[in-house]
């Protein structure tokens, strides 16, 4: 009866093509090729309900490493799995996505993810799961129309790609070309194309006997088109089942389950839009129905997998959420074990109402692609009981969990990794990690080299991290590494610990801190940190030019300013801190940082009557830059001088014994100094010229000040003879004052600076006593006469001298 209504629905074909017509994502539908693999009512319905609701790009940003904490990971409601990294459609190629797989290359584990897209195949490196590569797009087989539906299996390395286009039949791709791929993204090419079929929905493939099941055809009344793939470019057909008509989607197995009849044969679990069909297909020409089971309230079998015992089967209804017939997901548990006799067991229901689309098994795990929902995780220890609890679940369409045609299409969770990878139709790539209940000790990470503040670094340097977790195997931690907090760079694994190469020239040299970590499959981190010093060479910089002046202010209140100017020998440097110290008519410190034209300006406040200013940079540093002070020039004055510079030179002696004073202090208005050597001979080096103050300081002795003027490349001598200084006690001054032209003078007062005084009697004579041992200014005056001052050195219970002449006023 079944063959019969397929024949009838062959009638159908206009009305089909007509309901088809207008959505572009069904255009690849060609119904009206020859032969009995024209689309379904039930097919036909579901497909409709698909396009009718699809989907436009959301256009989403990529993402990275982000835990599920709190039930969200990056703004996806999530438990117990998180996001390892997201590609968007548009970084991917573009169009919708559709299904899903992986290739692990044998020759060195790398993990790779293929997804189906409407416009094509696009292949990406996961093997560093947090910075996944694109590497490229397959485009649909020349002259072949996008497609909303297509199919991706992998076998002896080989991806094998069907589609609904019309003349799609089968692609197939060499995969070990993604071993070469220098500059991605590329275009591929397909290694061979076969037409064993023009067009299919999906492709089944059994790996354990080298044979593909083209499922929902339009060969084979649609059911199952077999083709011998075990030479891979040279696909060959094989055979035939189509007694039960239209496959929507299968599974085909090497059998070595619970049932003894069939132990060893290769057995095909098919979904046939309203039941479970099983067929026995180890005789490729002559296929044998074993059972087909019906069960109540179907809407259309999907699709469903094996348990790893092949003693249950979990299968998905694609219509029965949408058409109302269950209220949330629901999961239909199949026991198996008799293959003549499958028994439907009863039904898990879900905590979502979204659509069921594909689900496979991992150990005790079944991992589920629900369309709105996104992957959800099941439990099925527990199966023979009919029991299963949802442990996990990512929910990429977080807007709704209603009933549409939305989200993930499909999961591929079987790499070694732990990662599991789902096609969002209208998102993109999701590279996922599940903790699935262990027991989440984190892993450790150890910089085993370079040492922790070791000897300088340059170069290439190695690094070397001994990472390990109670709960993963050695290898599969995903070990990261960073300098100073920058952006996290991969290890890789050599078979005893983690290694990595870091291009220290990439960095000033300096202090900085080498980060690590490790990442274990349940997202549980572990971190160490190290102190590193790079020594590679700085690049230097000098100051070029100190251009010091004067700005004129009201009421003789000036201002100085100084434009300090830095490069690297060939072009202005920013960033450089200057600091340095005003003298002159104002003393003072001041700062500041260079500009992008290498410059900084610095100022005094407004000073009365400021007729000269210098500034002399006193430091100059920039991070990873060596100052070069002896190129540079460091000191500007007014005057013009500082650009060039000279030296002063000479003697410091006592000015009664005339023997050199040692360790005297000699300094110039610019900040240069030097002390005396044992003769008392100095010389001061790199004095700005111009005209210098240069004093002198020693103990013992009255300082002094002397002007010279300092030429380019030339030295001043400037000596001194110092007088000593009174160490205590008092004296006396006296004399006689006279008055210019002859006569003695009376009346004269004389008085001590800042001390006594004593007037002078007939004779012209006065006499001041107790005056203080040391150096005194002395002056005498009258009324009539000009004043005279002198200077005396005083000492402790001595007695001075003094006489004065006086003139008389003008």
């Amino acid at each position: 009866m079944r063959a019969i209504n397929h024949s009838l629905k062959l009638l159908t074909i206009v009305v089909v093509t007509a309901l088809l017509i207008g959505l572009p994502a069904l255009q690849a539908h060609d119904d009206s090729m020859p032969g009995n693999g024209r689309v379904p009512p039930h097919a036909r319905d579901t497909m409709r309900a698909f396009a009718d609701e699809h989907h436009h790009n959301e256009h989403l940003p990529a993402q990275s490493i982000t835990s599920c904490a709190g039930g969200m990971a990056g703004g996806y409601p999530c438990s117990n799995i998180g996001l390892m990294a997201f590609l968007p459609l548009s970084q991917i190629g573009g169009g919708n996505g559709n299904d899903i797989w992986g290739w692990t290359d044998p020759l060195n584990g790398n993990e790779y993810a293929i997804m189906g897209l409407t416009n094509g195949t696009a292949f990406v490196d996961i093997t560093d799961p947090v910075n996944p590569v694109y590497l490229g797009h397959l485009p649909p087989h020349s002259g072949v129309n996008n497609s909303s539906w297509r199919d991706v299996k992998v076998y002896n390395n080989h991806v094998f790609i069907g589609s609904e286009a019309l003349g799609s039949g089968l692609q197939v791709m060499d995969l070990t070309v993604l071993r070469n791929v220098v500059t991605p993204p590329v275009t591929f090419a397909e290694t061979h194309h076969s037409t064993p079929f023009s067009r299919s929905h999906n492709v089944v493939i059994n790996e354990d006997s080298g044979f593909l099941y083209g499922v929902g055809a339009n060969n084979c009344s649609g059911g199952l088109s077999i083709v011998d793939i075990s030479t891979p470019a040279s696909p060959v057909f094989a055979g035939c089942f189509s007694s039960d008509g239209y496959t929507h989607d299968a599974q085909c197995v090497n059998y070595t389950g619970p049932d003894a009849t069939h132990f060893g044969k290769e057995i095909c679990f098919a979904y046939n839009e309203d039941t479970l069909t099983i067929v026995d297909v180890t005789n490729k020409g002559a296929p044998v129905q074993i059972s087909r089971t019906g069960y109540t309230n179907s809407e259309y079998s999907h699709q469903g997998w094996l348990t790893e015992d092949q003693a249950f089967v979990l299968m998905d209804d694609e219509l029965d959420e949408s058409r109302g017939t269950t209220s949330n997901t629901r999961t239909l548990i199949w026991d198996v074990s008799d293959l003549d006799n499958p028994v439907y067991m009863n039904d898990y229901i879900g905590p979502s109402t979204s659509i069921d689309h594909n689900q496979y098994i991992v150990g005790n795990h079944a991992f589920q692609a629900n369309y709105r929902s996104g992957l959800r995780i099941l439990d099925i220890s527990d199966i023979a009981n009919g029991n299963l609890v949802e442990v996990g679940f990512f929910d990429i369409y977080p807007s709704s969990d209603s009933a549409n045609f939305n989200g993930a299409w499909s999961v591929y969770p079987y790499f070694a990794s732990g990662n599991v990878i789902v096609s969002g139709i209208e998102q993109g790539l999701y590279i996922l990690r599940p903790d699935l209940g262990t027991s989440n000790s984190p892993p450790t990470a150890t910089i085993l080299e370079p040492a922790d503040g070791g000897p300088a670094l340059s170069g290439n340097v190695p690094i070397r991290i001994d990472a390990s977790d109670a709960d993963d195997a050695p290898g599969s931690l995903d070990v990261e590494w960073n300098i100073d907090g920058g952006g996290w760079q991969s290890a890789s694994w050599d078979g005893l610990e983690y290694t990595a190469t870091w291009d220290s020239t990439t960095v000033l040299d300096g202090s900085h801190t080498l980060n690590a970590r490790a990442i274990d499959s349940n997202l549980a981190e572990g971190s160490d940190a190290i102190s590193v010093t790079t020594a590679n060479g700085s690049p230097e910089f000098t100051v070029d030019a100190v251009n010091v002046s004067i700005v004129n202010g009201k009421g003789n209140r000036n201002q100085g300013f100084a434009v300090v100017m830095v490069s690297d020998g060939s072009a202005a440097l920013d960033g450089v801190a200057i600091s340095g110290t005003f003298s002159g008519g104002w003393d003072g410190s001041r700062s500041g940082t260079t500009d992008s034209s290498g410059e900084v300006s610095v100022n005094t406040p407004k000073v009365k009557n400021l007729s000269f200013i210098q500034f002399c940079v006193d430091s100059a540093s920039k991070a990873g830059w060596t100052f070069n002070a002896a190129g540079s020039t460091l000191c500007g004055d007014s005057d013009g001088g500082g650009s060039a510079f000279g030296s002063v030179g000479g003697n410091v002696s006592d000015e009664v014994t005339a023997a050199g004073i040692p360790n005297a202090s000699v300094s110039t208005d610019t900040g240069q100094s030097a002390n005396t050597d044992s003769f008392g001979d100095y010389l001061i080096s790199d004095v700005p010229v111009g005209n210098r103050t240069i004093s002198v300081t020693a103990s013992g002795y009255q300082s002094e000040n002397a002007s010279t003027t300092v030429n380019e490349g030339a030295m001043s001598i400037v000596d001194f003879a110092l007088t000593e200084t009174a160490t205590g006690g008092s004296g006396s001054i006296k004399g006689t004052v006279t008055a210019q032209g002859g006569g003695k003078l009376s009346g004269v007062t004389v008085q001590v600076v800042g001390g006594s005084s004593s007037q002078t009697n007939k004779g012209g004579k006065y006499n001041i006593q107790n005056v203080p041992a040391g150096s005194q200014t002395v002056i005498a005056s009258r009324p009539g006469y000009m004043s005279q001052q002198q200077v005396v050195n005083v000492q402790a219970g001595g007695t001075v001298t003094l006489n004065f002449t006086l003139a008389p006023s003008p």
